[in-house]
């Protein structure tokens, strides 16, 4: 038990912990206070003792507005942006988890926001944003734990306008100085204010390109982001090509560049990006970049390590846009042939040709024949009527799925049993989680 005096020093320690870390203590936080200060309090101590009665209720209403009112309106921004940083910030590819989890999100939106205006009102806790000036000081910090918690305080749209370019600059410049830092300059690279700058665009290129792991992955979903920027428009509208086509076609071109350069899980993740979002969003941009990608896995004849992820993209792609309907008719794009279970139909056949499964013997000839059979009918008129065609029809989307799910797992077995499994976890994996887990500098 403590004693009566241990108890005292407790609650003094405790009592001045508080007070030192309250608002209030920040000079940031008490204009009105620090005004009356300034301009009421006499410096001569006889004049100061005669108008004491005036001054000190004046400083002492001057100090409570700015406790009550001034900050609490100071920090209704911050706590928002604390908000929207903690529950809403995307950092990688949409998928139907997000949207699932979104009323759990929405609902807890105003708890969390309470009681991070809560804390900002009582405690002293940095602005958001600092200024230009004092955003360098902040990322040049030789404390690597103070720096990251500035880097994660920011978002892309903190800076806009005039203090792009600088806020921009200052992000580049504190990357080179702690390159070894990957948790800090993961944090910058996804936090580069948006739109890029062609500067911003030429630092995250060969990160992308050659880096590995989390900033390889972060410099991805940053470029990836611009992108999307601007609000769904028309193809036609010259203002929001002219604003996205910069950002669609570097991106494009650092794809080339990881397909020339045989970096398989970077290339994938950039196809499940464009893949997935394409679902929820139409933006001229990101069709553009589909199709950029659709026509290079075309002419590569759709390679086994990004089949799942072509198929996701010749999917969405089919799904939202008609310029890719007419292309798959001419194309005869292969996804044309398939059922949406079709990734988990090449796992079952994997896991069969590596004798994990115990499942039915797969008959390839048989399921050809049936193929051929099925085709001649339908092709030559002898089917009857359209309601004897559905069912041959369906079967025949059966077949081709199941022939071409064995086709591919023929070269996932035969590399998973004689060469490096890296390209056959690509198939099954998230490759954003893969991309991050491969080690940085």
């Amino acid at each position: 038990m403590l004693t009566p005096r241990a108890k005292g020093l407790a609650l003094v320690a405790l009592a001045g912990l508080l007070c030192g870390s309250c608002a209030f203590m920040d000079r940031r936080n008490r204009p009105l206070w620090d005004y009356c200060v300034r301009h009421l309090v006499p410096e001569n101590r006889s004049t100061l003792v005669a108008t004491a009665p005036v001054v000190f209720p004046a400083c002492l209403a001057a100090g409570a507005a700015d406790v009550v009112l001034v900050q609490p309106a100071q920090v209704l921004d911050d706590a928002w942006y604390d908000t929207a940083e903690a529950l809403w910030t995307k950092r990688g590819p949409w998928d139907w988890t997000d949207w699932a989890v979104m009323p759990l999100r929405a609902a807890v939106t105003p708890v969390v926001w309470t009681v991070r205006f809560a804390s900002r009102a009582v405690f002293a806790e940095p602005p958001w944003p600092p200024s230009v000036g004092g955003l360098e000081k902040a990322l040049l910090d030789s404390d690597a734990e103070m720096r990251l918690l500035w880097a994660r305080s920011l978002t892309r749209r903190a800076y806009s306008g005039a203090d792009a370019k600088p806020a921009t600059e200052i992000l580049l410049k504190a990357l080179g100085t702690y390159p070894a830092d990957v948790e800090f300059c993961e944090a910058l690279l996804l936090r580069l204010p948006a739109p890029l700058t062609d500067e911003a665009r030429r630092h995250l290129g060969p990160v992308a390109q050659k880096g590995r792991g989390r900033l390889c992955a972060a410099a991805i979903d940053r470029l990836f982001i611009d992108c999307l920027l601007g609000p769904e428009a028309d193809p036609s509208d010259p203002a929001h090509v002219a604003r996205v086509a910069p950002a669609v076609d570097y991106l494009a071109g650092v794809y080339d560049e990881l397909v020339r350069s045989g970096r398989h899980e970077a290339e994938v993740a950039v196809i499940a990006l464009v893949g997935y979002n394409l679902r929820w969003s139409w933006q001229p941009g990101l069709e553009a970049l589909g199709f950029h990608i659709a026509r290079s896995l075309a002419r590569r004849a759709w390679p086994a390590y990004a089949d799942y992820r072509a198929f996701v993209l010749q999917r969405q792609l089919l799904a939202t846009s008609e310029a890719a309907r007419i292309e798959a008719m001419t194309a005869e794009w292969r996804c044309l042939q398939l059922r949406d279970d079709w990734p988990q139909t090449v796992k079952r056949a994997v896991a069969r040709r590596l004798g994990e499964s115990a499942g039915p013997k797969f008959d390839r000839t048989a399921l050809q024949a049936e193929d051929r059979e099925i085709s001649a009918k339908l092709s030559g008129g002898s089917a009857g009527s359209a309601a004897a065609r559905l069912p041959l029809l369906l079967r025949l989307v059966d077949i081709k799925t199941d022939l071409d799910a064995d086709a591919v797992a023929e070269q996932l077995a035969e590399k998973m049993l004689k060469g490096p499994k890296a390209d056959c976890w690509l198939f099954f994996e998230d490759p954003i989680r893969l991309l991050r887990n491969m080690g940085d500098p």
